[in-house]
């Protein structure tokens, strides 16, 4: 038998704690309102993309294309206007005849319009709301030019022109591809407020006609019942006497055949009140 020293001393045992790893569940954020802003402090913006509590709005055209067609504005394009009608009374025979047969004042200041529209949507261009607000009032100036012949589909050609004529002030500085695609999305979003500019016009026109010609008939239907009331006061007959005369029927005889005989002017003066 070995010495008690040889045997194994037991360890007593002390209990080891685990610890479990917490769990942190995501909050109830929906996957739409995980957009990266700046101006919020955590930077995330809280809102759904397209709501009208988001930070900041989509703008339908990239920042290359704006500065792409800013740049292309850079070069000279005072005749850019004259070049655009041109085109466009080129492109389309019924819009060629039209634009002939306007006067040389009107043709000028059409070429002036919308070289203005340009330089000033271009100017913005980062503003949506500028861009839009500007289209519209050159749209709603077409609405005079109706009873001239002018058509809404014909700024589809003016259009078109633009987006050629604008191509062009890049000067092959740029692949052409992407010229042409900046200058479609920017004559997009010109064009189609152009179009909303000229119907608001033609609704606002047609609600000023309609307003006026409600009221015109409004006055005389009140002319006309105020003329029916005086008749009736009258006892109804628009050749009766003077109000001012009362006449019974004593003053009338009764001649043989049975027809009254005109009043005498005893019985005028016997009958008359005062």
């Amino acid at each position: 038998m070995g010495s008690d020293s040889s045997k194994p001393k037991s360890v007593p045992r002390t209990p080891v704690e685990c610890t479990v790893p917490s769990i942190r569940l995501p909050s109830s954020q929906s996957c739409y309102d995980v957009t990266t802003t700046k101006g919020s402090p955590d930077g995330l913006n809280r809102s759904r993309p397209g709501s009208s509590c988001s930070v900041q709005s989509r703008h339908p055209l990239p920042a290359r294309h704006r500065r792409l067609i800013q740049s292309c504005f850079a070069n000279p394009h005072e005749t850019i206007g004259r070049r655009i009608m041109k085109r466009a009374a080129e492109a389309r025979e019924d819009f060629g005849r039209f634009y002939l047969n306007l006067d040389s004042e009107q043709r000028d200041n059409s070429e002036e319009s919308i070289k203005g529209l340009l330089k000033k949507v271009v100017h913005c261009v980062d503003l949506v709301e500028e861009v839009q607000r500007y289209s519209e009032e050159f749209g709603s100036r077409f609405a005079e030019l109706r009873q001239l012949g002018f058509k809404p589909d014909y700024f589809a050609i003016i259009a078109d022109a633009t987006i050629t004529e604008c191509t062009h002030l890049d000067s092959a500085v740029h692949k052409a591809h992407t010229t042409t695609h900046a200058f479609s999305q920017f004559g997009a979003l010109v064009f189609s407020s152009v179009r909303d500019g000229f119907y608001h016009e033609i609704r606002r026109r047609r609600r000023a006609s309609n307003s006026f010609s409600i009221s015109s008939n409004n006055s005389s239907l009140r002319r006309k019942k105020s003329g029916d009331s005086r008749a009736s006061s009258r006892g109804g007959s628009p050749r009766s006497v003077s109000p001012e005369i009362d006449i019974n029927d004593d003053c009338f005889g009764i001649e043989s055949d049975g027809f009254l005989k005109p009043p005498t002017s005893m019985n005028l003066i016997q009958t008359r009140t005062y």
